[in-house]
C-alpha cells in the first residue's frame, strides 16, 4: 500500500506528546498525565455494554452534544456527589477528549481577534 502513498507522507513526525509519554512510561511510581492513555484494562462491565451496544446496532454516530441518556447520567452523578444541579438538556456538554473541551471552551468566549494569554509557568 505504501508505495501508492506520497513520499511525504514517510517523513511525517510522531506527536511529541506521544514521544513524551513513552519516555515517562519507563519511570517507576509516576501518575502519567499525558495522552489520556489508562493505566489498567477496560473494566468487563464496561466491554460489556460495548458488545451489546453492537449487537443492537447502536453503533452511528452518537449526537454532537452527547446522549440524551449521558447528559442525563452525568447531571445526575454531579447532584449525588456534590449537590450541584445542571439541566442535562442545555447546560452539559459531552467532549471527545480534555483538548476537544478546551477547544470548545475558549472558543464559546472568546472571538476573532481576541488576545489570549498563555502565562509560562518557571520551576
Amino acid at each position: 500500500m505504501s508505495e501508492h502513498m506520497r513520499k511525504i507522507l514517510n517523513d511525517v513526525p510522531t506527536l511529541k506528546v506521544f514521544d513524551f509519554s513513552q519516555y515517562v512510561s519507563k519511570i517507576s511510581g509516576i501518575i502519567k498525565f499525558t495522552i489520556g492513555e489508562p493505566d489498567f484494562d477496560t473494566p468487563e462491565y464496561v466491554k460489556r455494554a460495548g458488545i451489546e451496544s453492537i449487537e443492537n446496532n447502536r453503533t452511528h454516530y452518537a449526537p454532537q452534544r452527547g446522549t440524551v441518556g449521558l447528559r442525563q447520567a452525568i447531571a445526575d452523578t454531579l447532584a449525588n456527589k456534590y449537590g450541584l444541579q445542571y439541566d442535562p438538556a442545555t447546560e452539559i456538554l459531552v467532549t471527545k477528549g480534555v483538548t476537544e473541551g478546551i477547544s470548545v471552551a475558549i472558543t464559546a468566549i472568546t472571538n476573532p481577534g481576541d488576545i489570549i494569554l498563555v502565562p509560562k509557568f518557571q520551576e
